[in-house]
């Protein structure tokens, strides 16, 4: 005391979009909390915050006495705090990794009908769906609520997750992989950056093509469109996903369901569009279709080492322009 008001609103003036969180140690109704409550407050206010201008508290529930009185009932509270932030992250994570699963098929069913007896993708579907299966039913709660702090933790955990899971094929795959190269080439697919570490392409099989493609197609139209499909679910509300993604976000009005239903429909309709012109300009049903998951999710991957090269064909070009 005194209070400095004039500093914390300088410096919530640097942050529009920051939320204003209160942490203590002491319970909530001890501490510095009832002094400052109102004093942070009045400071977002002459900041220019119209809104979130009132900060949140995270800690101890309020109780009679400053101290819990054990150490081992300390601890456990402290472990409860850190078990609700990563509860309901494991759960939607868990939902994410069976999606990722329910993709590998598509692969497995291209190499057996080729006559491919290979079973690595059929295997890595099956043990993803486990493993996304248990962190589902294990992350089950009544309380299913989502912080923007919990959402920057999902959105990274996530991303991290999928191109984990999505690593396992090329590294099982006939390619000799290490599982850092098989890592890097899942973190290029799924982030839509198009680097590859295969130096000819060509002796992959039509299900790593394919499969190398659908992780560009899925980072293309985004984790967040997969999460705020299933978050509504969840009774979890999806608009912290739009910030944690680093955008702007405004009030929308519709529903997040409805939102990524139409960014779903959308994408969808402009890939088969792309297959189609593709086909049309020249390419086989194959090449066509891989070069239109990659074209529509901007990330490049191609079922050739010289890419659109390749077929040598300007119209070919103006398609993929």
């Amino acid at each position: 005391y005194p209070f400095a008001k004039d500093e914390l609103k300088k410096e919530i003036g640097k942050y529009k979009n920051a939320e204003i969180i209160w942490c203590q140690e002491e319970p909530k109704n001890m501490g510095a909390w009832t002094f400052v409550n109102e004093l942070i407050e009045d400071s977002a206010l002459s900041a220019g915050r119209k809104v979130d201008a009132r900060p949140s508290y995270v800690g101890r529930v309020a109780c009679a006495s400053p101290a819990t009185g054990y150490a081992s009932y300390h601890k456990e509270q402290q472990a409860k705090l850190v078990e609700e932030a990563l509860t309901y992250t494991f759960l939607i994570i868990g939902y994410l990794i069976i999606i990722l699963s329910g993709f590998m098929i598509i692969p497995h069913i291209v190499e057996m009908t080729i006559g491919d007896k290979s079973q690595h993708f059929l295997v890595t579907g099956i043990l993803s769906a486990f493993i996304g299966t248990l962190l589902v039913l294990i992350s089950q709660t009544k309380d299913r609520s989502l912080n923007v702090q919990q959402a920057f933790l999902m959105t990274n955990l996530a991303w991290l997750s999928i191109c984990f899971f999505g690593a396992i094929p090329l590294y099982f795959s006939s390619l000799d992989l290490t599982f850092t190269d098989a890592f890097f080439e899942s973190v290029s697919g799924i982030t839509t950056t198009g680097s590859t570490i295969l130096p000819d392409i060509e002796r992959a099989s039509k299900g790593i093509l394919v499969w190398r493609s659908l992780l560009q197609w899925l980072g293309g139209i985004g984790i967040i469109v997969m999460a705020i499909t299933i978050l509504p679910l969840l009774n979890i509300g999806g608009m912290q996903l739009f910030r944690s993604e680093g955008m702007e976000v405004e009030k929308v009005v519709p529903k997040v369901t409805e939102i990524a239903l139409s960014i779903t429909k959308i994408y969808i309709f402009i890939t088969i569009l792309c297959s189609l012109a593709y086909w049309l300009a020249g390419m086989n049903v194959f090449d066509a279709i891989n070069h239109a998951l990659t074209t529509v999710s901007t990330g490049g991957y191609s079922t050739h080492s010289q890419s659109i090269g390749y077929f040598n064909s300007s119209l070919i070009e103006v398609v993929a322009i």
